[in-house]
């Protein structure tokens, strides 16, 4: 079932998959069934997936989608991939439009299948769900990776403070200035909102890459960068 609003990529996405397992001779599921994450797993949420299919024999099959470029393995996916493997209620397979060493390296130790959506509107399959098997990424590191996870958010929710204060001060300042030096108060502040979101961004895929290789130095640098926080434009202008 197609969600009531849905990305234009993604929705274009669905479309060509499904139209990919209905000429591969796959029943695309109408209603989705929902299977909730095994308690073991200390996790919230359910294995549902983009996508469903059935074979012949009413094997299920899980589909999700990940349009554009993607080079690791998102943290609550690699969950639902390992999830999968408790679960025994059908393959799990992320779909991509193109592939990463990286990636299909993250897809490998987090147990999820991999398969290539070509221009040509088939599936190939890079990685095949029955060949993988999740690694125990172990307690102490996984709880390691959440207590940065932490980090990242309040020094995210600090700098985000900040700007928002400094913006509450241009608003009222802005009335009393040309229109083009107001703009540009305005323009400086959005920017570094933007700059940011991306740092956050970058920061939440590296904490997600240590879910498959990860040395004390890599731990160390990431770190480092949560504490050191983000280079808003004006900090590199008087740096």
């Amino acid at each position: 079932m197609t969600p009531v609003f849905e990305e234009p990529l993604k929705a274009e996405m669905r479309g060509a998959c499904e139209v990919a397992l209905d000429q591969a001779g796959y029943e695309v599921v109408a209603k989705p069934v929902s299977f909730v994450l095994p308690a073991s797993m200390g996790l919230k949420g359910a294995l549902v997936g983009d996508i469903q299919s059935l074979d012949a024999a009413g094997n299920r099959t899980f589909y999700h989608l990940r349009p554009g470029a993607i080079d690791v393995l998102p943290q609550w996916l690699a969950n639902l991939a390992r999830a999968s493997h408790l679960l025994r209620e059908g393959e799990f397979y992320v779909v991509v439009q193109q592939s990463t060493p990286n990636l299909e390296r993250s897809c490998r130790a987090a147990g999820a299948g991999l398969l290539h959506l070509t221009d040509t509107g088939e599936m190939d399959v890079l990685i095949s769900y029955e060949s993988v098997t999740p690694v125990d990424v172990g307690k102490a590191t996984a709880d390691r990776i959440s207590k940065l996870r932490r980090q990242l958010d309040g020094k995210m929710k600090l700098v985000r403070d900040d700007i928002s204060s400094r913006y509450q001060q241009v608003r009222s300042i802005v009335s009393t200035l040309d229109e083009p030096v107001a703009d540009a108060y305005v323009t400086r502040v959005e920017t570094d909102y933007r700059v940011l979101d991306d740092w956050g961004d970058t920061l939440s895929r590296e904490l997600d890459s240590l879910n498959v290789e990860s040395s004390e130095a890599d731990f160390t640098a990431v770190e480092d960068l949560i504490v050191d926080g983000p280079k808003l434009p004006d900090e590199a202008e008087s740096a």
